[in-house]
This record gives C-alpha cells, sequence and structure tokens, in this order.
C-alpha cells in the first residue's frame, strides 16, 4: 500500500472551511478542509473546482501528482497498478471529476474515508460485492514529499520557507523557486550552479571548470558552503554536492535570518535549500549512464520502495560514479556518492534519516582565475580549454553528512519536531595561485604562491520546532517557534612556498612549472570553532478567509567564535532580527506581497590603525524590502519583483579614527520570471533581472558611487522545450544565458564585455520490452564562443562547446 501525502507543514484537517472560490485557487496550506470532528471530506473540498496540468505516465506516479495538487492524503496498492498507465489531467476538475477521469478504465475507483483522505478500490463485481480497500494512512508530515510540480514539470508549485514550513509560491510572500528533479535530469546539469543558472537573479562565480560551486544571488555572493541540506545548515560541501541524490534545488533570494538563520560562512544574497529524495508512492527502478565531451563518464542507479503494513516505511537509494578527463587541459575528475534516505509514517509519529557519502578528486582543476596587473586593461579572453594551472596540481576531498528527524503530532493542530544533522569534510589541496595577466597582450607570469594544504571541518547542527495553527474570532494563526544551533570546528594546515615568475601568455600557454617542494617548509595552523544559535516565533495571520495574510516574526540570535589554539574567544555578540511580510490574493489567479527581511553575519575585526582595535563590533545586518505581484494562469506563471538590499561594510572614521559598519552597498533591482507550459508540448523558463548596484559609503570616499566588482547590470535566461508532434517521444530544447559587463575593480578601470551563451539539444523516450528508455543528447556553448564569464576578484574564463550524452533506463 502506497500513501500519498499533501505537501503541507502542519496536519492538514485543522483549518475552517473557507469560501468556495477561494478554496479552489489557495494551496494545501491554506485549502478548506473539515474539522476534526467530520468523518469524510466536507462538501467545499469534494465540490471546488481546481486546474491540473499533470503529465501523462504510470498510474501510479500520475496519481501521486494528482495527490499532491488536490491536497488530499491517497493510500492504494502500487503493485496492483504496474501495468497500467494514465494520459494524465489537463483543465478544471472537481475532485470526485479529477479521479473518474484518471481512473477510467483502470478497474478502481476512489472512496473517501475520514478527513481528506482517500483509498483505491477495485470496482464492484457484476454480482454487486465490492472488494476491501487497500489501505488507509492518517497523517501527513511537516517535511513529508516536496509540493507538487507545476505544468511543464521544470518548477515545483512551492517550496520550503525556512521556519514557515512548505508553501505554495502564490502563498508565499517572498521570492523563491523550486526547481525538480525532473529539470535536473533533462537538463544533464552536473552541479548545483547549473540547475540555478536557469534562474536571472543568479550569475556564476566561475564557469563549469571552476573549483567548486559558487554563484552571486541578486548581486551578493553565495557558495555552496551556505547551503542548506534538508533545511539544515552545515552540510553543504566546500567544492560541489553532488546532484544525483536531489529531489529538488530550491532558491530563496534575498537576506532571510527569521526564516533559515545565519549560514555558516554568512552569505545574504539568498539561501540555496537542497532536498534528498525520499520513496514515493510510486517504485523507482532508474539507471542512467552518461558522458561528457573529454572522456569523462559515469553511472547513477536510483532505486525507492514503500513496504512494511500500509506501506508506512520507505527507502531510497542513490549511488553514482563519474570518471575521466574533460575538455580543460590535462584536467580529469573522479567522484563517488553514496546515499540512502529511510522514512517511517505512522499515524502521529514520522521519522526521517538521510546518510551520505561524498568522495571527490580533481587533477588540474581550475582553482582560481587569472589576477589583472592594476593598469592593464582586460585582454580577449582565451580558449576555454586553457588551464593556467599545472597537471600536478589537485584538490581532494571526502565527507560524509547526514540528517535524522523526527515529527509528532501532539493532536489535530498542534506538531513538534527535531532534527539533527552532522558532516565531516577533508580535504588536501596542492594548488598554484592566480597567475597575473600583465598587459592587453595577454603576457602571463607564473604563479607567485603554491600551497599545500590539508584541513578537516566538523560541522553540527540541530534544530527543534513546534509548529500549528489556531484562531481567534475571525483571524486564522500559522504559528511557528523555532530553536537551532549549528557549529563549524576546521583544522588547518598549510605549507607555501613561492614561484618562480616564468612568463608565458594566455594564449599560447606554457605550464611547466616545476613541482613545488614543500619538504622542511613550516606550515601554519589555524585551529578554530565557530557557533550560531537562535529562537525564532513566527506568526502569519490570516484575515477575510486568508484572502489577506500577514506575517511577523523576529529570531534572536547569537554568533560566537573561539581560536582554538589559544583558548580565546574572538567574537561573542547577539542580535535580534524582525521580519514583515504581507500578502494579498485577488483572486484566484494573481497575488501581490510586500516584505522587509534582514540578514546577519559576523563584524569584521577594527584594524590596528583604528582608535578601536581590539574591540568587537555587533553583528553587520543586511536588509532587504521588496514588493512583487504573482500570476498564474494555470499552465503559465510569471513573477515581478522590485528589491532593495543594503549590505553594511566597516569603515574608519577620517575624524575620530573609529571603526564602524557604516559603509554600504545596495542593490536595486527588479525581476521577471516565468515558467510553466503555455501550449501543449512546449515548456518554457527564464526571465530577465536588472541591477542598479552601487557603493553607497565607503572609506574616505574613495570609489564611492562606484558599481561593485562582477555584479552585470543585466541578466536574462531562457530555456525551452518542445514535444515534435510529429514524432513521438521526440523533445528539442534550447537554452540562452546573457550576462552584461561587469567590473573587476572597484574604481570602476577594468571591466569584462557582456556574452550570450546558447545550448542546443534533444531526448527521445521510448520503450524496449516495457521499460521506458530515454535517450538525451546536449551541446552547450554551441558556437563555441569565448569570453570572461566571471569578474570576482579574478578572471575565470567560460566552458568551451561540451558535447553530454546520456541514457536513461526507467525499470518497472
Amino acid at each position: 500500500m502506497n500513501s500519498i501525502r499533501p505537501p503541507d507543514t502542519v496536519p492538514n484537517n485543522i483549518l475552517r472551511p473557507l469560501p468556495r472560490a477561494l478554496a479552489a485557487a489557495l494551496t494545501c496550506a491554506v485549502l478548506t478542509v473539515q474539522p476534526t470532528h467530520a468523518t469524510g471530506p466536507t462538501d467545499s473540498t469534494i465540490v471546488a473546482s481546481r486546474h491540473y496540468d499533470i503529465p501523462g505516465g504510470p498510474l501510479a506516479q500520475v496519481l501521486s501528482r494528482y495527490a499532491g495538487a488536490a491536497c488530499i492524503t491517497l493510500a492504494f496498492d502500487a503493485s496492483q497498478l504496474r501495468e497500467l498507465r494514465s494520459g494524465g489531467l489537463q483543465g478544471s476538475f472537481t475532485l470526485t471529476e479529477g479521479f473518474a477521469h484518471l481512473l477510467a478504465g483502470s478497474g478502481f475507483h476512489a472512496v473517501p474515508t475520514a478527513g481528506n483522505r482517500w483509498v483505491l478500490q477495485t470496482l464492484p463485481s457484476t454480482d454487486g460485492a465490492t472488494l476491501p480497500a487497500v489501505g488507509v494512512t492518517a497523517s501527513i508530515g511537516m517535511v513529508g514529499a516536496p509540493p507538487a510540480a507545476y505544468a511543464g514539470g521544470q518548477v515545483a508549485v512551492g517550496g520550503r520557507v525556512g521556519l514557515l514550513g512548505n508553501r505554495h509560491f502564490m502563498e508565499t510572500p517572498f521570492s523563491q523557486t523550486s526547481y525538480t528533479e525532473e529539470l535536473i535530469r533533462n537538463s544533464q546539469a552536473t552541479t548545483v550552479a547549473e540547475v540555478l543558472e536557469y534562474s536571472p537573479s543568479v550569475t556564476r562565480l566561475g564557469g563549469s571548470y571552476y573549483h567548486r560551486d559558487g554563484y552571486k544571488i541578486r548581486g551578493f555572493d553565495m557558495f555552496s558552503w551556505d547551503s542548506a541540506y534538508d533545511g539544515m545548515f552545515g552540510l553543504g560541501s566546500i567544492r560541489r554536492d553532488a546532484i544525483e541524490q536531489l529531489d529538488r534545488i530550491e532558491l530563496l533570494k534575498g537576506p532571510s535570518a527569521l526564516l533559515n538563520g545565519v549560514p555558516p560562512f554568512g552569505g545574504v544574497g539568498g539561501i540555496v535549500n537542497l532536498v534528498p529524495k525520499w520513496a514515493s508512492a510510486a517504485p523507482v527502478t532508474r539507471l542512467t549512464l552518461s558522458t561528457l565531451e573529454g572522456g569523462h563518464s559515469g553511472g547513477h542507479l536510483d532505486v525507492g520502495r514503500r513496504f512494511g503494513p500500509e506501506d508506512r516505511i520507505g527507502a531510497r537509494i542513490n549511488v553514482a560514479h563519474k570518471e575521466g578527463g574533460t575538455k580543460l587541459d590535462h584536467n580529469s575528475r573522479r567522484s563517488t556518492l553514496a546515499s540512502v534516505s529511510l522514512d517511517y509514517l505512522g499515524d502521529r509519529l514520522r521519522l526521517y534519516g538521510n546518510f551520505n557519502y561524498q568522495k571527490q578528486s580533481d587533477d588540474a582543476p581550475m582553482f582560481v582565475g587569472y589576477a589583472l596587473a592594476p593598469t592593464s586593461s582586460v585582454p580577449k579572453a582565451p580558449d576555454g580549454r586553457t588551464n593556467p594551472n599545472p597537471p600536478w596540481s589537485s584538490t581532494d576531498t571526502e565527507r560524509d553528512f547526514h540528517v535524522i528527524r523526527a515529527e509528532y503530532d501532539l493532536n489535530s493542530d498542534w506538531t513538534v519536531s527535531g532534527g539533527y544533522g552532522w558532516q565531516r569534510y577533508e580535504e588536501v589541496q596542492n594548488v598554484a595561485f592566480t597567475p597575473a595577466i600583465l598587459n592587453p597582450a595577454g603576457d602571463l607570469r607564473e604563479p607567485g604562491t603554491y600551497r599545500l594544504a590539508p584541513f578537516s571541518r566538523d560541522f553540527k547542527t540541530i534544530e527543534l520546532k513546534l509548529a500549528g495553527r489556531a484562531s481567534t474570532g475571525p483571524l486564522s494563526h500559522r504559528i511557528a517557534v523555532d530553536y537551532y544551533r549549528s557549529s563549524r570546528r576546521m583544522d588547518y594546515s598549510g605549507r607555501t612556498v613561492a614561484g618562480s615568475g616564468a612568463i608565458s601568455n594566455i594564449y599560447d600557454l606554457v605550464v611547466n612549472y616545476p613541482r613545488p617542494d614543500f619538504e622542511g617548509v613550516e606550515p601554519s595552523y589555524t585551529k578554530d570553532e565557530s557557533v550560531a544559535s537562535g529562537l525564532a516565533i513566527a506568526d502569519t495571520l490570516g484575515f477575510f478567509d486568508d484572502r489577506l495574510q500577514l506575517t511577523v516574526g523576529v529570531r534572536r540570535q547569537n554568533l560566537r567564535s573561539r581560536n582554538l589554539l589559544t583558548g580565546t574567544t574572538t567574537y561573542d555578540r547577539s542580535a535580534t532580527t524582525p521580519a514583515i511580510a504581507v500578502l494579498y490574493r485577488f483572486d484566484d489567479r494573481t497575488s501581490m506581497y510586500a516584505n522587509y527581511i534582514e540578514g546577519l553575519s559576523e563584524a569584521p575585526s577594527p584594524p590596528a590603525t583604528a582608535a578601536n582595535f581590539g574591540a568587537t563590533l555587533d553583528p553587520a545586518k543586511s536588509k532587504q524590502k521588496e514588493i512583487g505581484l504573482k500570476h498564474d494562469v494555470g499552465r503559465f506563471a510569471g513573477t515581478v519583483a522590485l528589491f532593495e538590499i543594503t549590505r553594511p561594510a566597516g569603515i574608519t572614521d577620517p575624524e575620530s579614527n573609529v571603526f564602524a559598519m557604516n559603509g554600504e552597498q545596495r542593490h536595486r533591482g527588479i525581476e521577471l520570471e516565468g515558467f510553466g507550459e503555455p501550449v501543449s508540448g512546449l515548456r518554457l523558463i527564464g526571465g530577465v533581472t536588472h541591477i542598479r548596484a552601487s557603493m553607497v559609503r565607503t572609506q574616505n570616499g574613495v570609489n564611492q558611487g562606484n558599481r561593485p566588482a562582477d555584479v552585470p547590470e543585466w541578466v536574462a535566461t531562457l530555456r525551452g522545450e518542445w514535444d515534435v508532434p510529429y514524432a513521438q517521444g521526440l523533445t528539442l530544447t534550447a537554452g540562452a544565458v546573457h550576462s552584461g559587463a561587469r567590473y573587476l575593480d572597484a574604481a570602476n578601470t577594468q571591466k569584462i564585455p557582456a556574452w550570450t551563451r546558447f545550448d542546443l539539444g534533444a531526448r527521445y523516450t521510448t520503450t524496449f520490452g516495457g521499460q521506458t528508455a530515454t535517450f538525451r543528447v546536449g551541446l552547450s556553448n554551441v558556437f563555441d564562443k569565448r569570453y570572461w564569464e566571471s569578474a570576482r576578484s579574478s578572471l575565470v574564463a567560460g566552458a568551451p562547446r561540451t558535447l553530454s550524452t546520456s541514457i536513461t533506463v526507467d525499470f518497472d
């Protein structure tokens, strides 16, 4: 028996009935449901019409999507549906109409039980007897299955909004996008950064061969180590997170101290949450073999099952291995992943465990780009195959990271949950640093520094949460109280030696640098610990049958750092970060929102020349003001957002000589994004972002008013898929990314030009011996354009034209 649960954050039998029109438009989080004493679905739940756009496929899979979109709990025996398929569901239907359409000719019908719960029964036999129901489940989880996919399957209808739990995008008073596993698979993405590039609010800090995933969100730096994993910080990789075990990649734009707390390294531009795969209602056995031009190839096995009484126990296993060369000169990579997800879904108790191991080796990585001499203008970008790092350079990493969670329904209105996550990360670097471009002709000086650096990091995070609903007269309340504590401990020892300063040229590069000898070089040691902890409370108040929603909340946080070599506390400060957001739902298609929210990071120490040298400053607060409009026409949705983010910077007052956080960097922008399947067989995702960024207040007014480095004024993205109508199973894909010009330096004298990259691809789905096989081919940077992709302190060239192929077989 399989149980499919709606993606809400609290039990779904506690909301007051809403007017029919509103119930059809609101998400699972605010859908009309019966009171707790009801014995079956309310009339408003059954007869309210809702628009669906669910693609065809195995019947068990289609029913799973339907249950998520309809916000119901459905139980059935997946083995009885193994040979059955469905054409999907497109259009507006009541709940019973939708079931009738999906189950026509299957020999089954859906029967309501208690609450918003349904079971499948076989249709009555000719003698009038009815077989018993195949099972029932009684609960839904706060973590549980993520929200269902939107029309087209590339993004979800919602995602996790930190403290607030899972929310439908039309009910979220922030800018949030959740990219699906289907998009990851069909785009043949190999990194999280490649997926996030579909948002015009994100730009990569390095190309495909860069040594780590890094990106700017709304113009502010964000690295993979600040990502959340299953909602918890401290579990992201310092290099790259494997994506084979991910079901969703959720992007929440802007500071989010109230919602998520403080990331380990203090990023403020946004939060990336990596959602692991869990066992679904339908069994999964999927094998993927892939190749990347240059000799890189590998395989990925994904297996998921539910079993036990009423299918309450689930297991999902992902194993992947890839290795081989790439199109970057003398570069090769090896990566191994093993991931196991286990869950138990009881009536009131739910348990989750996710356990992972990842190992990566990168020979001759693009560890850094090219530094540029202060007096030189930017030369034209070299061939993307050019690698300034020597063949002997390498980074080798190994880590294990895990999450366990438990949830318990205290009653029909309140749920308590707890989670614990931990990671052990080890790495050895043997790298060459930042060769310097000397002039516009591209003359290059060998890296001035080589480093051999083994280090380890240990992360631990704990979270406790109470969430539920209440009402005060005509007002509804969705309340969440959260405590979290995240710690990071680092043990580092590094040896550095100087390079020879040999001269070469980026267009005719010689990288025969001798392997450095670190024997006898005294290492430098670092051993420290950082802890972020905080208590938060938020309440979403609903007015006028939840048409108007006001979210208010506050988090009290403490940031503490210690030098473990000396035993001294280097930082210990607390701060309060409030947030307020309002959302108004005009009708079932349009909502408008506004928010004010803050981000938090550890403040820098005053320099030795300042009068307050040795003082500890309060944490630095970044602040966002945002207003936005969301419109959903059923098959295609669009969002527009206006935002302003200010981030403080430390400067020394010229009169008092006191160092304080009185500097300011300000980003004002507008984002326009769209996604969905506007017409059957055509899927689109993309948008445009315009950012006016400036350094508002600087030290002694130097560079004041200038544009910050590596922040383009314009970014535009578009990805499209077209199912060829006269060739069943064939889909053509195309994509484009445009980035405006960017400055390399704060003085705005060195600039990289704007660039546009085009990608093409195709996939073909067919069946062999009853098994479904999908063949994919992709060609990135079709015209082999040479361009500087990033200008964050050094120049990083974009990747050359690259061919990727894969075959995926889904076994029944």
